[in-house]
């Protein structure tokens, strides 16, 4: 049983935003090995494009996973079931690119 069903519009929001943040606690995960403490999504980025812990394709669906967040938390426009297939996608490939997926 999962907890959201991506085909109900009424949810997209919601997994958006936990996709990314779930995706967030990855990339922090990441930055421990390295003793890197982020202390804001900007000092994050940052740190992700001077960092080599993390691929151009890596980066890219993190940063679309965090626009998605942001417009489902902080604006009136609602996300799509596609958009939230979309983060569900992406926080499937960076959990296989670091290890944390079901497999």
């Amino acid at each position: 049983t999962t907890l959201f069903d991506v085909k109900k519009k009424e949810q997209s929001d919601w997994i958006a935003i936990i996709s990314f943040y779930t995706a967030l606690h990855i990339i922090e995960y990441e930055f421990a090995t390295v003793n890197i403490d982020n202390k804001s999504h900007t000092m994050r980025y940052n740190n992700m494009e001077s960092s080599n812990l993390f691929d151009k394709k890596v980066k890219s669906m993190y940063k679309q996973m965090e626009s998605y967040s942001k417009v489902a938390r902080y604006t009136k426009t609602a996300l799509s079931p596609t958009q939230a297939n979309q983060c569900l996608y992406f926080l499937g490939k960076i959990e296989e690119v670091y290890g944390f997926s079901k497999e």
